[in-house]
C-alpha cells in the first residue's frame, strides 16, 4: 500500500500570510521582474549584415541595458542576473528557421527544433524532465513579445512557439536565465526570452527569401517581408507596419505546402516631454498571426536496429511519411447539435491564429518616480487537421489491427453476441480511388474458409470467442517488411503467432479539433529611485477563457510505404451482407469512438491570475543587493462536458444499431457519442515565488554575485485537470512544478572582450497524481513527486579579436539525475495492492555539453559568418537500464553578405554545410504490452525496426532586401 499523498515544498498556501505580506512590501524576499519596458536599439553600421528592422538611428549602444527579467539599476551587470542580449546585428547574421532558432545560441539553452516552425521543444539548464514532447514543449520558459506573455496560461498543445514569429521587425532578444525569472510577469522559473521590435523609423523595406531544402535541394521555401515607417517632422509621432507571408513544401516534399501563411503587425508610438524634465511613450501595437504549419513526421524514418541504425529496406534515405488525401464531412452532432457537420481535410497541419492588441505606457517623472503598464487583449486559436501514423506499423494476421481501428468487438461483456467480429466473413481493404481490392484477410469462426496465400493451406477455422484471421490476398507494398519481433522478457512481441505473418500497414491517426484562449493581460510598476537603491512595486493579472473542442479523432489502414501514405477503403463481407468500416476518407470511428489518448471532453475554463510583484535594489559602494517577490491568486472556474458512447452502441442489439446516419452497414459512425453529466469545478490558490542575490564589484570590470530562488511553474494549465466530479471535489490546485535554485556567477567586461561564467544547481519536483477506484467503486487520489536535480556551467563570451573579427560563444555543461522518477500501478480496487516503483538515474535527454561558437569577419562590402554547434550524446531514457543514447550532434552553418549596392543587401546562407545526419529521437516499432516495456525491447531485440527523427539535411538560403 502507498500513502495518498505527498510533501513537496509546498510553494502553495490557501491565502497570503501577514508575514508574507510584510516581507514582500520590504522587497526582502525578491525575484526580479519583468517590467515590459522597450530597450534602446543599436545603431545599424554602414556595413552591417542585413538586420530583421528598418536601419536605426538615433538609439543608444548595445548590451548596456536590460530590462527583462530585472530589478534595480538597469545596467545589466548590476542586476545579478544571468543574461544574454542579441542584438540587429546578432540576429542578422543567420537565417532563422523558427523562433526558437535564435534560442540555440543562448548559454544554457537546449532546443530541438526538428518539428517545423512551430512546436518545437525548449529547456534550461539541462532540466528536460526526460520528456522530449513538443505538446509541452516551452519547458519552464516564457517568451515574452515586446515584453508582455505571448500565451499567458500554457496548456497541452497549446505553447509559446505556437503563436510567436520572429519576423523583419525582430530587432533585439533579451534572455534572462535561472530563478530570477520566477517572479516575472509569467510562469517562467526556468527562463524568459524576450523578443523586442526596434523604435519606428521612416522608410520601407522590401525582403524576399527563397530556400533550397531536401537531400536532393528543391525550392521548397518562399517568403516576402516588408516593413513601413513613418514620423513625423518633431519625430515624436510614429506609426509603422511589418509583415510576412510564406509558403513551404519542407525538406521531404510531399506535393503540397506544409508552411502556409503570414503575419501582419500595426504600431504606433507617441513620445512627449513635461515642463518637469519628465517625459514618457506611449505604444500601441495590433497583431494579426495566421499560420498553417504541419508536425510529427516531417523526418521520421522506418529504420533496422537501435544501436545503429540502418536505413529499412523498401524506403529510401528520405522517406515522405506524409499523410495523403484523407479529406470527408464529419458528422459533430455530439458537439454542434443533431445534423451538424464539419469538412475536415487531414493534409492540413495546424492552423495558429492570434489576433492581438496591447498599450503601453512609461512615464519618467524627472525626479525619482517612474511608472510602467501595459494592457494587452489576445485571442489565440489553434485548429488541428493533420493526420499522421497513430504509433507502429500493424499486421494484417491480428485481430487487434481491426478491432483498435475499427471497433468491430464493439458490445463487449455481457453483449458479446453483438461483436461484429464474431461474425464469419473477409475483410476486404480496397483503394479509395480505383475501387481495387487490395487485401482480404478471413475472419473465421468455428469454420476453416479462405486459403492462406503464403503458406498455400486451409486457413485455421477459429472460434466466436478466437476468431481466426487469416490473410488470403496481399497486393499491398512491404508485405515482407520484417519488425523484428521475438521473445521479450518470456513474451512473444509482437503477439502473433507466427513471425512470417508480416503483411503490415500503417494506423493512422487524425485529429479536428480547437483550442482557444480569451486574454486580458495589465502589468503596472511603480518605481522609486534613490542615491543608491531602488523599489518598485507593482501588478501584473491576466484574465484566461480558454476553451477545447474536438470534433473528430478518427484512425484508417494505409499502406506502409515511402510516398504512399493515404488511407485505404475497409469494410467486412458477410453471406448477409457488407459492412462498411470506414468513410468516404477513410476513417473509422467517426461521431465517437475518440482514439487513446485523446479524451471525449468538450473543456471549458475561466482563470484569473492575479500577482503582486515586490522588488528592492540597494547598491552600496561595491556592493549589489536585490530581491524581489511576486505572489499569484489563481482563481478557477472549469465546466467539463463528458462524451460517453450512446447506450444503444454496445447494447445486446447494437449490431442493427444505425448510428448517427441510422444506417446499420455504414459502421463507421455505429459507436456515437453523446452528452454525459457536466463536471464544474472553482478553485483557488495562493502561490509563493521569490529569490534574492547578493553581489560584489571587486574591481570596476569584474563582478561576482550569489542568487538563491524558489519558484513554481504551471506549465500545463487546468483546464483539462477536471474531467469527473470526484476530480473536481478532491483534486486540488497546486503548483505543477516546484523548483529551487541556486548561481554563483562571474560577470567581467574587459575592453573587447565580455561574458559572464555562471554555476548553477537547480531542483525540481513535479507533482503526480493518480485516481485508482477503491472498494466501494469510488476513487480516491494518491499523489507524489518526480524529483530532478541538475548542477553545472554556463557561459557566454563576445570578444572583438580584431576590427574586423568577432567570436561569440555560449556553453552549457550539466550533470543532470532522474532522483526519484514514479511510475504507479493500481491493482484490484482499493489501495492494499497499488504499486510505486521509483527509477533513479541520468537524466533523459539532456546533453552534458551544449556549445555554439560563431565567427564573424568584414571584409570590405562582404560579411562573413561561421557558426558551429555542438550537443553531446543524451541517454534516451530515465531507467539506468536502458543504456540506449542519442548520438551527439554537430552542426556546422555558412553565411556571406553582400552590401556593397546602395541599399541593396543579399545573404547566401548554407546550413548544415557539412550535411551531417543525426538522430533527435527514436522509438521502438513493436508494441509494448503487459510485462514488456520499450526498455526491455531495446536490450532483448536490438535488431528489431524502429523510427527515428533525423535534422534536415544540407540547405541553402537566398535572402535579398532593398530599403526605400
Amino acid at each position: 500500500m502507498i500513502t495518498r499523498s505527498s510533501q513537496g515544498w509546498r510553494l502553495a498556501a490557501p491565502k497570503p500570510t501577514t508575514l508574507a505580506a510584510v516581507l514582500a512590501g520590504a522587497g526582502l524576499l525578491g525575484a526580479s521582474l519583468a517590467l515590459a519596458q522597450e530597450a534602446p536599439q543599436p545603431p545599424a553600421a554602414a556595413s552591417a549584415a542585413p538586420v530583421p528592422t528598418i536601419p536605426q538611428a538615433d538609439v543608444a549602444p548595445a548590451q548596456t541595458v536590460i530590462v527583462t527579467g530585472t530589478v534595480g539599476a538597469t545596467e545589466a551587470k548590476r542586476a545579478n542576473v544571468s543574461y544574454t542580449v542579441m542584438d540587429a546585428k546578432d540576429l542578422g547574421k543567420f537565417t532563422p528557421m523558427s523562433a526558437d532558432d535564435y534560442l540555440r545560441d543562448m548559454p544554457g539553452v537546449v532546443v530541438e527544433s526538428n518539428d517545423s516552425v512551430a512546436r518545437n521543444e525548449s529547456y534550461t539548464r539541462g532540466m528536460s524532465v526526460g520528456t522530449g514532447s513538443p505538446t509541452a514543449g516551452n519547458f519552464w520558459t516564457t517568451i515574452l513579445e515586446d515584453g508582455l506573455p505571448v500565451v499567458a496560461v500554457k496548456f497541452n498543445n497549446f505553447q509559446d512557439s505556437n503563436f510567436y514569429r520572429a519576423d523583419i521587425s525582430t530587432n533585439r532578444v533579451e534572455s534572462i536565465r535561472g530563478g530570477s525569472t520566477g517572479t516575472s510577469v509569467a510562469s517562467s522559473a526556468g527562463g524568459v526570452f524576450n523578443f523586442l521590435p526596434g523604435t519606428i523609423q521612416p522608410g520601407a523595406a522590401l525582403q524576399t527569401r527563397l530556400g533550397f531544402e531536401g537531400e536532393n535541394p528543391h525550392l521548397s521555401w518562399k517568403q516576402v517581408d516588408g516593413a513601413f515607417g513613418w514620423r513625423n517632422e518633431a519625430g515624436d509621432l510614429r506609426a509603422g507596419a511589418t509583415g510576412f507571408w510564406r509558403t513551404s513544401t519542407g525538406a521531404v516534399d510531399p506535393g503540397r505546402p506544409l508552411n502556409l501563411g503570414g503575419q501582419l503587425k500595426l504600431r504606433l508610438q507617441k513620445m512627449y516631454s513635461t515642463e518637469g524634465g519628465g517625459g514618457g511613450s506611449l505604444s500601441l501595437t495590433v497583431k494579426h498571426l495566421d499560420d498553417m504549419n504541419s508536425w510529427n513526421g516531417q523526418f521520421t524514418r522506418p529504420v533496422r536496429g537501435v544501436l545503429d541504425p540502418q536505413r529499412a529496406p523498401g524506403f529510401g534515405d528520405a522517406p515522405d511519411m506524409f499523410f495523403k488525401g484523407g479529406a470527408h464531412v464529419v458528422p459533430t452532432d455530439v458537439v454542434d447539435g443533431p445534423g451538424s457537420t464539419r469538412f475536415h481535410d487531414p493534409e492540413k497541419g495546424a492552423q495558429y491564429r492570434q489576433d492581438a492588441l496591447w498599450l503601453k505606457w512609461d512615464h519618467d517623472t524627472g525626479g525619482r518616480w517612474s511608472f510602467n503598464s501595459a494592457i494587452k487583449v489576445q485571442k489565440s486559436e489553434v485548429k488541428l487537421q493533420q493526420a499522421f501514423y497513430g504509433s507502429n506499423p500493424v499486421s494484417l494476421w491480428n485481430a487487434s489491427t481491426f478491432q483498435d481501428t475499427y471497433s468491430v468487438n464493439q458490445g463487449t461483456g455481457a453483449n458479446t453476441a453483438a461483436n461484429l467480429n464474431r461474425m464469419p466473413g473477409f475483410y476486404e481493404i480496397y483503394d479509395l480511388a480505383s475501387g481495387k481490392v487490395r487485401a482480404r484477410i478471413a475472419n473465421n469462426v468455428g469454420v476453416s474458409n479462405g486459403i492462406n496465400y503464403r503458406t498455400g493451406a486451409p486457413c485455421g477455422a477459429g472460434a466466436a470467442a478466437s476468431p481466426a484471421q487469416c490473410v488470403v490476398y496481399n497486393d499491398l507494398p512491404n508485405a515482407d517488411f520484417d519488425l523484428g519481433g521475438g521473445l521479450v522478457n518470456g513474451v512473444m512481441v509482437p503477439a502473433s503467432t507466427s513471425v512470417a505473418n508480416q503483411d503490415l500497414v500503417y494506423m493512422t491517426n487524425a485529429n479536428l479539433g480547437n483550442r482557444t484562449s480569451k486574454d486580458v493581460m495589465l502589468n503596472f510598476m511603480a518605481n522609486y529611485e534613490g542615491d543608491n537603491y531602488r523599489l518598485q512595486a507593482g501588478l501584473f493579472a491576466v484574465q484566461a477563457r480558454q476553451g477545447l473542442d474536438t470534433w473528430f479523432n478518427g484512425r484508417g489502414l494505409s499502406a506502409f510505404a515511402d510516398g504512399q501514405v493515404a488511407n485505404l477503403g475497409t469494410r467486412f463481407v458477410t453471406s448477409g451482407g457488407t459492412y462498411q468500416l470506414s468513410d468516404a476518407g477513410g476513417w473509422g470511428r467517426v461521431g465517437g469512438g475518440y482514439v487513446d489518448g485523446l479524451n471525449p471532453y468538450r473543456y471549458r475554463d475561466r482563470e484569473r491570475d492575479i500577482s503582486p510583484l515586490f522588488g528592492a535594489s540597494w547598491s552600496p559602494g561595491k556592493w549589489d543587493l536585490n530581491g524581489s517577490y511576486k505572489g499569484t491568486l489563481t482563481l478557477a472556474k472549469t465546466h467539463t462536458l463528458p462524451y460517453v458512447t450512446d447506450p444503444r452502441a454496445n447494447g445486446a442489439d447494437s449490431r442493427n444499431y444505425g448510428g448517427i446516419d441510422g444506417d446499420p452497414t455504414t459502421w463507421y459512425d455505429n459507436q456515437n457519442y453523446v452528452h454525459g453529466k457536466p463536471v464544474e469545478a472553482t478553485k483557488r490558490i495562493y502561490l509563493k515565488n521569490w529569490s534574492a542575490s547578493v553581489g560584489y564589484n571587486f574591481t570596476p570590470n569584474d563582478k561576482v554575485y550569489y542568487r538563491h530562488s524558489m519558484a513554481g511553474n504551471n506549465i500545463n494549465g487546468i483546464l483539462t485537470r477536471y474531467q469527473t466530479q470526484f476530480n473536481a471535489d478532491n483534486k486540488p490546485l497546486f503548483p505543477q512544478a516546484d523548483l529551487k535554485q541556486d548561481e554563483i556567477a562571474w560577470v567581467f567586461g574587459h575592453g573587447s572582450v565580455s561574458g559572464q561564467l555562471t554555476l548553477f544547481r537547480t531542483e525540481l519536483q513535479l507533482w503526480q497524481q493518480q485516481t485508482p477506484l477503491d472498494l466501494d467503486g469510488s476513487t480516491y487520489v494518491v499523489e507524489y513527486l518526480d524529483h530532478y536535480l541538475t548542477r553545472g556551467l554556463e557561459g557566454s563570451l563576445r570578444w572583438r579579436v580584431t576590427p574586423r573579427l568577432t567570436w561569440l560563444s555560449s556553453s552549457m555543461y550539466s550533470s543532470a539525475r532522474a532522483l526519484a522518477v514514479g511510475s504507479f500501478a493500481a491493482g484490484s480496487p482499493g489501495p492494499q495492492d497499488d504499486s510505486l516503483t521509483t527509477v533513479s538515474g541520468i537524466m533523459a535527454r539532456t546533453p552534458k555539453w551544449v556549445l555554439s561558437n560563431t565567427f564573424s569577419y568584414d571584409w570590405g562590402d562582404f560579411q562573413f559568418h561561421v557558426r558551429h554547434r555542438f550537443m553531446a550524446k543524451r541517454k534516451l531514457d530515465n531507467n539506468p537500464v536502458n543504456r540506449i543514447y542519442l548520438p551527439e550532434q554537430r552542426n556546422t552553418d555558412l553565411s556571406v553578405q553582400y552590401v556593397g549596392i546602395k541599399n541593396l543587401r543579399i545573404a547566401l546562407d548554407v546550413r548544415n554545410a557539412f550535411n551531417n545526419n543525426y538522430i533527435s529521437n527514436y522509438d521502438t516499432m513493436l508494441p509494448t504490452v503487459t510485462g514488456v516495456t520499450k526498455n526491455d525491447i531495446y536490450q532483448q531485440l536490438p535488431e528489431s525496426a524502429g523510427w527515428v527523427t533525423v535534422n534536415s539535411p544540407r540547405s541553402f538560403w537566398l535572402t535579398a532586401r532593398y530599403d526605400f
